[in-house]
């Protein structure tokens, strides 16, 4: 049986389809490019796992500094329109997120070295940068004495 569906193990070839049958790589100047879609989108993803994070960490704490508004152990939406645009931009900022994670992991399941290469060097570079704004806005939120900014530049506290 020889079908390339099948195949279990990397190869360098520059000659495959990625996700679409449209975008069928036939050529090296393709395949460049399309590692460094995936290098981009890698980075992109962490930037937007940093903000999404921080965005929603700034809803806790902005829901905490009005007395927790929560009552009988569940949450009273005393913000109304304000609290379900934050909701709803969260949940947009998750579903990209989700695409891009699900884009990566059909890059590295190719099994192709370079697309598996540029879509995991994407992420380490990516988490190089924007990791450290993750841990200085869960150490503010923790009680630390340094307040960190948030993504948009503003201070938490």
């Amino acid at each position: 049986m020889d079908c390339e569906c099948s195949r279990q193990y990397f190869t360098w070839s520059t000659d495959l389809i990625f996700l679409l049958e449209a975008w069928h790589l036939s050529s090296t100047a393709w395949y460049v490019v399309t590692c460094v879609i995936l290098f981009v989108i890698g980075i992109v993803h962490e930037w937007l796992t940093t903000f999404r994070e921080g965005f929603e960490q700034k809803r806790r704490l902005e829901i905490a500094s009005h007395g927790g508004l929560w009552e009988n152990g569940s949450h009273v939406a005393q913000f109304g329109m304000r609290e379900n645009w934050h909701f709803g931009l969260a949940t947009v900022l998750h579903v990209l997120q989700l695409v891009f994670t699900c884009t990566l992991l059909l890059a590295v399941v190719s099994y192709n070295v370079g697309l598996a290469a540029a879509a995991i060097g994407g992420l380490g570079v990516g988490h190089f940068f924007f990791a450290r704004l993750r841990t200085a806005n869960i150490a503010y939120s923790y009680g630390s004495d340094s307040p960190s900014t948030t993504m948009d530049g503003m201070s938490l506290g």
